[in-house]
């Protein structure tokens, strides 16, 4: 077996050997629960704090006037990370 060889095997191995231990992985994030979105909502995005993992999705409901916070969170029943921006941000929901 040749220099080249070896060292393919061997990073082969090692590649394999990664892929395998994460990829059957099981991710258990908890529990989540339903929130109300009407037609006419409005989505807030909280930025946060650099890292902190405080960023946070909130929804407004013009109709009843009430905000519910964390919904991200709620519906997949983990953080939304860090820093929830993106320069020039700017998104609209149609919850149609």
């Amino acid at each position: 077996m040749t220099h080249h060889q070896l060292k393919y095997l061997l990073w082969s191995v090692v590649v394999g050997a990664t892929l395998s231990l994460t990829a059957c992985m099981k991710w258990d994030y908890g529990r989540t629960e339903d929130f109300s979105a009407t037609e006419r909502g409005l989505f807030i995005v909280n930025e946060g704090m650099f890292q902190y993992g405080n960023a946070t999705l909130s929804y407004y409901d013009p109709e009843t006037k009430t905000v519910e916070n964390e919904v991200f969170h709620r519906a997949n029943a983990f953080k939304l990370g860090d820093v929830a921006q993106y320069p020039g941000m700017k998104a609209f929901f149609n919850l149609k």
